[in-house]
């Protein structure tokens, strides 16, 4: 049987050197680490240019976290195999054990480390619509864990990921089904739902398409029967539509 391509991702470098210990001492007939990574943008890139079978991904990375990064990778190969390393408390465990998603506690114990690596060498795919699990666990930890507001955002252009800082996003929308964000002279596709988004962000709810960064508001426009228009500080001088119930919050924010 061929070894098993594996990689690391973690921002520490000795959580990477301990875990690349433990897997090339004790399992190095069936386990090849080809590469690592310290970043969530390093992880997909290195995902998609090495191809490895089976990620042991840290979720508190910077640039994008590690669930955010095991759902993009299982978009475009969902027969990867992903094992979370993590620093959760048992509390926060409980949704990665009610959702079947594998996961190692920090510090990786060698006994739970094998029980991992026979289950993958074994195939067994026991986490089935591992997709929709995966979304569920990243709700349950959001509510858990209120993160602080995201400082920049993750977005494709030419082929590239590049960071957008929040205080460079305009607004964000969504488009047949892709998430877009908006900055001074151009929109960029992100990685992040809009809900996800709002989450993390904190900016106004304009309509349920629309997301915006209210210190990039240029004009509130006056419409019919009490709502809004906003006209946006970049190149375009974007016109984002309120609705109705967000007029209201939109007048008590700006005491209108």
């Amino acid at each position: 049987m061929d070894k098993l391509k594996a990689m690391i991702v973690d921002d520490e470098l000795p959580a990477r050197e301990e875990l690349n210990f433990l897997l090339s001492e004790s399992f190095y007939d069936n386990i090849n680490v080809i590469c690592e990574a310290k970043n969530g943008i390093e992880a997909i890139n290195k995902i998609k240019s090495f191809k490895p079978q089976v990620v042991f991904l840290d979720i508190d990375i910077p640039c994008l976290d590690g669930l955010k990064v095991a759902q993009i990778a299982i978009e475009n190969n969902p027969n990867i195999n992903i094992v979370f390393v993590t620093a959760y408390d048992q509390y926060a465990l409980k949704a990665f054990e009610i959702n079947a998603l594998d996961y190692l506690v920090k510090p990786v114990d060698l006994d739970r480390l094998k029980k991992t690596v026979s289950r993958i060498i074994d195939n067994d795919r026991y986490h089935l619509d591992y997709t929709s699990k995966l979304e569920k666990v990243m709700i349950e930890l959001e509510h858990l864990n209120h993160k602080e507001e995201l400082k920049c955002i993750p977005c494709k252009e030419n082929g590239k990921i590049i960071l957008v800082k929040r205080h460079n996003i305009c607004y964000c929308t969504v488009e047949n089904g892709n998430t877009y964000v908006g900055i001074k002279n151009k929109t960029l596709e992100t990685f992040y739902t809009l809900k996800e988004l709002e989450n993390k962000l904190n900016f106004f709810r304009a309509h349920r398409s629309y997301l915006v960064n209210i210190d990039n508001i240029k004009l509130v426009e006056p419409l019919f029967h009490g709502t809004y228009s906003l006209v946006l500080n970049d190149s375009f001088e974007t016109k984002i539509p309120v609705s109705r119930i967000n007029s209201k919050k939109l007048r008590d924010i700006f005491e209108l």
